[in-house]
């Protein structure tokens, strides 16, 4: 039990927990004044310290956002938390519509590292000389014999039309960086591994307890009979506590080791 105790208060530690504006902004949404629980959200939203906690403090705004009405301003904050931790996640109590906006936050996101970027090619247009003709040249006729000169011509001289061939489209950007590794993956599947090894262990011990009522009951019954059936009903009872409070204790364990590994274990 001191096992589970320890990983439980290792599960709870989170920057969130002793940020004053966060912490503000939750009892203020508990209370229904979504308007100040909007000052204090945002305020823990530009709170650079907070790391990738800063995701879990913008989908709590987005949601605030629905809650007065501003649906716009909180699909904003939905894809900037998206952006900071893909798989950041609202309370389990929210409403399917808030959940909904945070799942388009999140196809949006997908979309535009995936869309292309494209350049339009560059075209010169074709370059033509004009021809170019010398006029005939013809001398005049001598009194002793008539001299002509036959008219001389140039032929035109004509350049054939140049093209620049259009310059071939540029490749694809390269594709856009894929999403950081999750980080919260082990953290999440370590907690939830705690919350499953604490039931059985509690499991065990209940099943203990009944399985003690029941070898006292034996042993103060007043027929044979009764007390053989009873004994053999805690001897049953006691095997299946044990099963549970050991299963759990291993449970335990390993949600343990998953916790620390994501939380220290520099999947970041």
């Amino acid at each position: 039990m001191l096992t589970v105790f320890a990983f439980s208060l290792l599960l709870g530690a989170s920057p969130l927990d002793s940020h004053l504006a966060f912490q503000e902004g939750k009892r203020l949404v508990e209370a229904f004044e979504y308007e100040k629980a909007v000052f204090r959200f945002r305020e823990a939203a530009r709170d650079e310290s907070l790391g990738v906690e800063r995701a879990t403090a913008l989908v709590w705004l987005g949601l605030t956002y629905v809650k007065v009405g501003e649906q716009s301003a909180a699909d904003d904050a939905f894809l900037e938390a998206v952006r900071i931790d893909p798989l950041v996640a609202l309370p389990p109590s929210t409403p399917p519509k808030i959940l909904e906006a945070l799942e388009g936050a999140r196809r949006k996101l997908r979309e535009e590292r995936t869309a292309p970027t494209t350049t339009a090619p560059t075209t010169t247009g074709p370059t033509t000389t004009a021809p170019t003709t010398t006029a005939p040249t013809t001398t005049a006729p001598t009194t002793t014999a008539p001299t002509t000169t036959a008219p001389t011509t140039t032929a035109p001289t004509t350049t054939a039309p140049t093209t620049i061939a259009p310059a071939a489209a540029a490749d694809d950007d390269p594709p856009a960086p894929a999403a950081p590794p999750p980080r919260s993956l082990l953290t999440i599947g370590g907690g939830a591994l705690l919350g499953v090894g604490a039931v059985l262990v509690g499991g065990g011990a209940a099943m203990g307890t009944i399985a003690s009522s029941s070898a006292n009951a034996a042993f103060a019954a007043t027929f044979q009979d009764e007390r053989k059936a009873l004994n053999e009903t805690a001897a049953d009872q006691a095997l299946i506590a044990n099963v549970l409070y050991g299963l759990g204790v291993g449970v335990v364990i390993g949600g343990g080791v998953a916790l620390v590994s994501g939380m220290f274990g520099g999947a970041q």
